[in-house]
């Protein structure tokens, strides 16, 4: 195992960040680095990369993914806080260290596009079927971990999430007669009272949302209000609320969208207002296989690797979970240190220690799984 050339691998791929679905570079890199690998065969090169070691129609196949793309800093600089860049160093090290004679399956690799913004996994949701893929196993990088500890959990693993975008139109009126306008501001603020109790753990035990009780967590951040201007002279009728929601199930979160696209709304228009609403960065939770997670907790520990159990369930999202639709799962944590900064803080890199260990816990996979 070259672990420094997986290292030059990581260095040269953090150089070149990229945007979703926009990953231009970093797939001419993939592509010349697995150039002439014995054996692995390029299956489709879309806004995806996907290769593959095949051992024939009758056997099981797999697939390994990682992702690609990268995030902005608060200056607006594209750079990989999110530690992509060891992501696909790792499965440039797993592809490059495999012995495709020990496989007893059809083992597929994965380079996502789009993992930030929750439509990359959807965009390559058709290699399931097309290829017959049963199972899917990813990782990520995890700051609080120690260092190259693989750790994870049985059942819901990353909750899913959505963001909403409340376009609320009212009438505007000159500021010395509000009572001839309709501003947006006192609607929205009851929208915020409503919501407030749910910025916290377990709220949904003592609250309910627009009659609606929940039968888990549900988590409602505020992330953006935009309302007029500096003009002191009007009382506005445009306002843009902008919310991000959680839910520890798929249930609750639909039922969350339904109350917004359905009872908030009926109640702004039958106030007189405008209201648009529009969805984005859509995530499903991810739910790893109890089955696969036995299976993959005895294979690592056969080749030695660290592992620690994960008690709590992570808030944030991952797009992984989308291939819940079509595949098995298994996602795990790889510990970057204990002390090492988080994901999306500006002084965050990837840990090149870990490398080392996520490779060997692929291939784990791979041989024993």
């Amino acid at each position: 195992m070259d672990i420094e050339k997986f290292i030059r691998f990581r260095k040269e791929l953090h150089k070149m960040p990229e945007e979703a679905f926009k990953e231009d570079k970093t797939r001419a890199f993939i592509k010349n680095a697995l150039s002439g690998v014995n054996g692995l065969e390029l299956m489709e090169d879309k806004s995806y990369l996907l290769y593959r070691y095949f051992k024939g129609e009758d056997k099981k196949s797999i697939v390994l993914r990682c992702d690609m793309d990268s995030i902005v800093n608060s200056q607006k600089t594209r750079f990989h806080g999110c530690g992509h860049d060891g992501h696909m160093a790792i499965m440039l090290g797993t592809i490059l260290s495999m012995d495709a004679s020990k496989l007893d399956k059809n083992v597929y690799f994965l380079f996502q596009a789009a993992e930030e913004t929750g439509y990359g996994a959807l965009d390559a949701l058709e290699i399931f079927d097309k290829y017959k893929i049963t199972e899917a196993y990813g990782l990520h990088n995890y700051a609080g971990i120690k260092m190259g500890t693989i750790s994870t959990k049985k059942g819901l693993l990353f909750l899913s999430s959505f963001g909403l975008k409340l376009n609320i139109l009212g009438r505007q009126s000159h500021a010395s007669i509000p009572e001839n306008s309709l501003n947006p501001i006192y609607a929205c603020s009851k929208i915020i009272k409503d919501i407030e109790p749910f910025i916290k753990k377990d709220a949904y035990k003592d609250f309910n949302l627009q009659g609606e009780k929940f039968s888990d967590n549900i988590f409602i951040t505020v992330v953006g209000v935009k309302l007029g201007g500096e003009n002191f002279g009007v009382s506005p009728a445009n306002l843009e609320l902008d919310l991000t929601l959680r839910a520890y199930n798929d249930d609750d979160l639909a039922k969350l969208k339904n109350i917004f696209e359905n009872k908030y709304k009926n109640t702004l228009e039958e106030k007189g207002f405008v209201v648009e609403l529009n969805s984005t960065d859509e995530f499903l939770s991810v739910v790893n296989d109890e089955e696969l997670y036995d299976s993959f907790t005895k294979a690592i520990a056969m080749d030695g690797l660290p592992f620690e159990e994960r008690k709590e369930i992570i808030r944030s999202s991952e797009d992984f979970g989308y291939y819940r639709r079509k595949a098995r799962e298994l996602f795990f944590l790889l510990g970057v240190g204990e002390d090492h900064k988080d994901i999306h803080d500006e002084a965050y890199e990837f840990n090149d220690e870990a490398i080392e260990n996520g490779v060997k816990a692929f291939l784990s996979i791979a041989y024993r799984l």
